[in-house]
C-alpha cells in the first residue's frame, strides 16, 4: 500500500470537479493546484480530508469558479456576509473511543468573502464540542462560539456528564483566532441544547429535565457575562 502511495502524482490526492455543460457534455474544472496556493493545512489537525470553499456566479454564461481548500474533518458552517467559518472537531472520534481522559476541541477555521471569493486567514481552538450552525456567530470582526465541555455520553441516555461544562468563548485576530475572552462555567452537568447569538447577546437553552434559559451579555468581548 505505501508503494502504491509513493506512486501516486499531485493529482490523484487533490479535490475533482466536473462540469456538466448544457449540452450534456462532461468537461473537467481546472482546480489550479500550481503551487497548491489555494490550499491550507492547519499546522496542528487530524484532518484527512478537504473541504472545499467553492465560489460561482450563477448569472454568468460562462462563470468564473473561484477555489479554497483546507485539509479537515467534515465540520459546521456558518456564514455571513463578510466571513465564512468552518468548525470541526480537532481531532477524529476514533480516539476518543474507551479514552475518557481524552479531551475535546473544536477548529475554527476563517475564510473572508469578498467580490464572489474567499480567502482563508487563519485558524483556532477552543475546547469542547458544538451543536450546530447557530453555535458559530461573526460580528463586528469578533469570532463568537458556544460549546459544551466533556459532553460525552452513551446515545441511549438522556442526562449529561456530572462534569460537563458549557462556555462562551470570544475569538480575534487577523492572521489567527486567539481566544481572547470567556465566560464562567455555565450549568455544570447539561449540555447545550440551543444557541442564539443576536448583537451584543447570546442566549442559551441547556437541559436536565427543565429548560433553563441563559442570557449572555457580550458588549465587552473579553469579558462575556
Amino acid at each position: 500500500n505505501n508503494s502504491l502511495i509513493d506512486s501516486l502524482g499531485l493529482e490523484a490526492l487533490l479535490p475533482v470537479m466536473y462540469c456538466v455543460c448544457p449540452e450534456g457534455r462532461v468537461e473537467k474544472v481546472n482546480t489550479d493546484a500550481t503551487g497548491c496556493n489555494n490550499y491550507s493545512i492547519p499546522a496542528d489537525g487530524s484532518g484527512k480530508s478537504f473541504t472545499a470553499i467553492i465560489s460561482l456566479s450563477l448569472f454568468d454564461d460562462t462563470p468564473a469558479i473561484d477555489n479554497q481548500y483546507i485539509l479537515s474533518n467534515p465540520g459546521t458552517v456558518y456564514a455571513s456576509k463578510e466571513v465564512l467559518l468552518v468548525a470541526e472537531p480537532a481531532w477524529e472520534v476514533w480516539r476518543l473511543w474507551e479514552n475518557r481522559f481524552f479531551e475535546e476541541a473544536v477548529n475554527i477555521h476563517r475564510f473572508r468573502l469578498s467580490s464572489g471569493k474567499s480567502l482563508y486567514t487563519g485558524s483556532g481552538r477552543v475546547a469542547g464540542s458544538i451543536i450546530n450552525p447557530f453555535a458559530l456567530s461573526e460580528y463586528n470582526g469578533y469570532i463568537r462560539i458556544a460549546t459544551t465541555v466533556n459532553a460525552r455520553t452513551p446515545s441511549w441516555r438522556w442526562d449529561a456528564p456530572a462534569d460537563a461544562e458549557n462556555f462562551v468563548s470570544v475569538l480575534a485576530g487577523e492572521t489567527s483566532l486567539e481566544l481572547i475572552g470567556m465566560t464562567e462555567p455555565i450549568a455544570k452537568g447539561e449540555t447545550i441544547w440551543s444557541v442564539r447569538f443576536m448583537a451584543d447577546k447570546a442566549y442559551l437553552v441547556t437541559f436536565r429535565n427543565i429548560d433553563p434559559l441563559f442570557t449572555v451579555d457580550m458588549t465587552l468581548p473579553e469579558n462575556p457575562k
